[in-house]
């Protein structure tokens, strides 16, 4: 059995670093097309530096963002996380976003 910890909108590295510990597999990060905050890919790549075993899967929206920027983000981040990379496919279907 596989745990995951969902991060919501949060960027806290000791709740990472504790689900690492704790023998989590993987923390995943929602976002919104239509939020303020810093974008859920530039979250799971941020601590990616800083984890070592947890695997990292943002929610990336397949209906608002081109299919070439989610293939270089993911990349990215399975670079910088040495291959610990996920995605948690987003469809948003709203006016807003």
């Amino acid at each position: 059995m596989h745990l995951a910890l969902d991060l919501g909108e949060a960027n806290d590295v000791s709740v990472a670093r504790t689900a690492e510990a704790a023998g989590f597999a993987f923390v995943t990060f929602e976002d919104s097309p239509t939020s303020r905050g810093i974008e859920a890919g530039v979250r799971a790549s941020f601590l990616s530096r800083h984890t070592t075993r947890l695997g990292l899967a943002p929610q990336l929206h397949v209906t608002v963002t081109e299919p070439f920027h989610l293939a270089t983000q993911l990349a990215s981040l399975d670079h910088a996380s040495l291959g610990r990379a996920g995605w948690v496919v987003g469809a948003v279907n709203s006016p807003e976003a």
